[in-house]
């Protein structure tokens, strides 16, 4: 039996729809129930709500406060990302324009570690002297 449902109807093309949920249900591709929390910096699981339970989405965090550090962090990334690459405008020698390139590879290397979630990331709640946000 195939283990995705991609390859499982690679070989019925033509499946019902009642086959092709029978198919679905029966695969183990997927974890049976959990996933880690969005949070990189957390592996606690994450439930997918049990099949006939009404009104539960499923978790994409262990918890509130990890949630909230996913935000943060991602939040902060973005603003830090977007502060150095305003310093790409000034004059600056060779040596100073390869550690700000670095700075900024680093920053977006850990950002696409936070992945945006339903709606765009606005822009943190800053001061307006530009300091860094809370």
């Amino acid at each position: 039996m195939p283990t995705t449902l991609q390859s499982a109807l690679a070989k019925e093309p033509d499946a019902s729809i009642d086959r092709v949920l029978q198919i679905a249900e029966s695969l183990s591709d997927l974890p049976n129930g959990s996933y880690p929390c969005l949070n990189p910096k957390c592996r606690n699981p994450c439930a997918y709500p049990a099949k006939g339970t009404r009104g539960h989405r499923p978790q994409r965090f262990c918890s509130r406060e990890c949630r909230l550090k996913f935000e943060r962090a991602q939040s902060r990334l973005a603003w830090e990302v977007r502060r150095l690459e305003e310093l790409r405008k000034l004059p600056m020698p060779t040596r100073q324009g390869v550690l700000l390139n670095r700075e900024i590879s680093r920053r977006q290397w850990a950002l696409d570690r936070y992945p945006t979630l339903e709606a765009e990331v606005g822009e943190p709640k800053s001061p307006a002297n530009g300091n860094e946000p809370r």
